[in-house]
């Protein structure tokens, strides 16, 4: 499986970290990145599931850095 085949959902309140987040998934290649603002974490997991257009998502939150091959 390459990065490009995943979806990975990120539940945010927009903090400063998640420029950080988003640029690291896009020098792993990462197929698609869906922010989902709101305060309910369980509402955004789901509502980006519904989105996802992919076969596999991964969920990631918005502090974390994707490390090479993540």
């Amino acid at each position: 499986m390459k990065p490009s085949d995943v979806t990975v959902i990120i539940p945010t309140l927009f903090r400063e970290t998640l420029s950080r987040a988003v640029e690291s998934l896009k020098d792993e290649g990462a197929g698609a990145v869906l922010l989902i603002g709101g305060h309910c974490l369980s509402m955004q997991r789901n509502r980006g599931a519904r989105m996802a257009d992919r076969d596999v998502i991964v969920y990631m939150d918005d502090d974390c850095i994707a490390t090479p091959g993540f």
